[in-house]
């Protein structure tokens, strides 16, 4: 019984079948701020301060057969009629394969960027690099850029 059953889960996991993964945004980390500057909740990472924060995000994702594109889903929100700078990159242990710059800008924003065929392979990392804008100063609350989440689409 103990044989089949590992069997059938060895098996189970060599399959090809592949799901999305989807991280949230406490995953990200100050880059040069006091990490007083940022807060994270069960929402992702929120910008506290009165200028733009630095933030740096490693997203986990499926492997990407040969020959096969990546697509990236990323979601925040910056309010005010501002917007947060950021860039997705793929990188080698030693070199940027690709770079991808979009912004957040909204109430609510879910940008999608598709790494092309030959531009990732399965050992390469995956950053998104945002500038968080600065929360409102208009009388307004609440905080300034913000990063919910990310999905990595499987292939």
């Amino acid at each position: 019984m103990t044989i089949s059953l590992l069997s059938t889960l060895a098996t189970a996991g060599s399959s090809t079948v592949r799901a999305d993964i989807h991280t949230m945004g406490i995953v990200c980390q100050p880059l040069n701020v006091p990490a007083t500057s940022l807060t994270w909740d069960g929402q992702g990472i929120k910008n506290l301060a009165t200028a733009a924060q630095q933030v740096s995000c490693a997203i986990p994702r499926p492997d990407v057969p040969a020959g096969a594109a990546a697509t990236f889903i990323i979601e925040g929100t910056t309010p005010g009629g501002l917007a947060s700078n950021c860039f997705l990159e793929v990188q080698t242990i030693s070199s940027l394969r690709f770079i991808q710059n979009f912004s957040l800008a909204g109430t609510s924003s879910r940008i999608a960027i598709s790494v092309p065929p030959g531009s990732i392979v399965n050992t390469d990392h995956v950053w998104v690099t945002c500038s968080l804008a600065p929360r409102p100063t208009n009388g307004t609350t609440g905080p300034g850029g913000t990063i919910f989440g990310f999905t990595a689409v499987g292939p």
